[in-house]
């Protein structure tokens, strides 16, 4: 099964390469003469760099997962996400190389063929894969071994994929379960082998069944079958995670997070240093300037707020934000900003419903204590008041804290008075944090950027 995933996804990546080589000098003759596109043969390094980037950024977003499962409709922006990000390479690259001939027409003929091509291939990939298990060619019958919640869902899966490539999938347990697919207990198992002439077996054995597995081992040894173990302790990892190996030991990460690769997190901090640049050519100077007569006039005090909050790997840093409250003697017990606070002014209410008090963090970004999309910094008292409830509370801290963030713009923001209410909103506010750390991707981030942008202007950011 593993074996055949992997088949697939070389196969799928091998046609894509042709289709990317294909389209491009489809394209390219779409868009000019032979005899012009002859003489600029360094536009021919274009395509293979197009088809570094189309591996990395199907990696990333995942386009690859369950080859031929997945609908057309679930998959559709995917695509388009890919095809953007081929689109904007090609830009860059025309631009740096000073390329005059490869015009906006190459471009979009490009982008347009891709996009097709690509759905086509998804369409047939489905009917064939669809077409190979009605006829049962090179299906395989599967066993699972053991009767807890993991043999079941595993069972569910592999009925649900057809990629995987299964016409018979049976279950064999220590007693007796009531589904349609039990095929026998523990003293059965070499019978329902012969019979059904199984090919791979899953052992998904609970701890109170572990007795059993050196018996079944050694039986699936006897028959010479592909054999997979699915660990009880599934239920404590993440839904990503990773397996690899020091020396001769297999070692099995609880969670995948996409940051702790070195390249990933290069080209998260390019994207952070050139929004900031365009806020900081673009923006700073009006804004700022407007932000602090107003603030000066309408609320006498300091023009920003500076506190330390918890960064990356639990580290604190100075923290920049626009002056919302009014100036008060600091409170000897921390209070958070909650909806309605008395502290907040009428300027600061504005700055803080339109997320601009956020914006002198654009700094913080520069110098690299912050991202522009991360999970929000929390005050110091406040990581240390919360963290008495929530355990996982630190694996946020696990990237950098972001201006915006995942938990943000689903109406996280803020606090409330009741205390039993606050702590369930902090702990679905920590799920989101950590849901994005787990799926991180750059397409996720330019996504959240535009969602907050469009809530600001439209004022619904839920701050207060």
């Amino acid at each position: 099964m593993i074996t055949r995933q992997r088949s697939l996804l070389a196969v799928s990546l091998s046609i894509d390469f042709f289709v990317i080589m294909g389209v491009f000098l489809v394209a390219a003759l779409l868009a000019q003469p032979v005899s012009l596109l002859a003489t600029h043969q360094y536009m021919f390094l274009l395509p293979l760099l197009l088809f570094v980037i189309w591996y990395f950024s199907t990696s990333n977003l995942s386009y690859y997962e369950n080859i031929g499962d997945r609908f057309l409709a679930s998959n559709a922006f995917t695509l388009f996400q890919l095809v953007f990000i081929q689109a904007v390479s090609i830009v860059l690259y025309v631009f740096l190389v000073k390329e005059t001939y490869f015009t906006r027409n190459f471009l979009m003929s490009y982008a347009l063929l891709l996009y097709i091509v690509s759905v086509i291939k998804a369409v047939i990939t489905r009917k064939i894969l669809k077409h190979r298990k009605r006829s049962g060619k090179s299906l395989r019958n599967l066993l699972i071994v053991g009767s807890g919640e993991t043999a079941l869902e595993f069972l569910r899966t592999a009925q649900n994929n057809t990629s995987l490539g299964y016409s018979y999938i049976g279950l064999i347990s220590g007693s007796i379960v009531d589904i349609p697919e039990f095929a026998g207990t523990f003293s059965d198992f070499e019978e329902v082998i012969e019979k059904k002439e199984i090919a791979d077996v899953f052992i998904a054995l609970e701890q109170n069944e572990s007795g059993w597995l050196q018996g079944v081992i050694r039986i699936c040894n006897k028959y010479a079958l592909h054999t997979y173990i699915i660990p009880d302790y599934l239920r404590y990892l993440a839904k990503k995670y990773t397996i690899t190996s020091v020396d001769k030991f297999p070692v099995l990460s609880l969670r995948k997070e996409p940051l702790e690769e070195l390249h990933w997190r290069i080209l998260k901090r390019i994207f952070d240093v050139c929004v900031a640049v365009l806020v900081c050519v673009f923006i700073v100077p009006w804004l700022f300037t407007v932000i602090t007569v107003l603030q000066k006039l309408l609320s006498p005090g300091p023009v920003f707020y500076i506190q330390n909050r918890v960064g990356k790997n639990h580290k604190f840093f100075r923290c920049y934000k626009f002056r919302s409250m009014s100036v008060t003697k600091t409170d000897i017990q921390y209070k958070p900003t909650s909806q309605n606070d008395e502290r907040i002014t009428k300027f600061g209410r504005f700055l803080r419903k339109s997320n601009l008090d956020e914006l002198p963090q654009i700094l913080n970004v520069l110098v690299g204590d912050m991202s522009i999309v991360g999970p929000r910094p929390h005050a110091v008292v406040y990581d240390e008041m919360y963290e008495n409830f929530i355990e996982d509370i630190r694996l946020r801290n696990l990237v950098k804290p972001g201006i915006t963030g995942w938990a943000q713009i689903h109406g996280l923001r803020g606090d409330v008075h009741d205390l039993e209410e606050n702590k369930k909103r902090i702990q679905k506010r920590i799920e989101l944090d950590i849901w994005y750390i787990e799926n991180w991707s750059l397409s996720l981030d330019i996504q959240i950027l535009f969602i907050t942008i469009l809530q600001m202007i439209t004022g619904d950011t839920k701050g207060h």
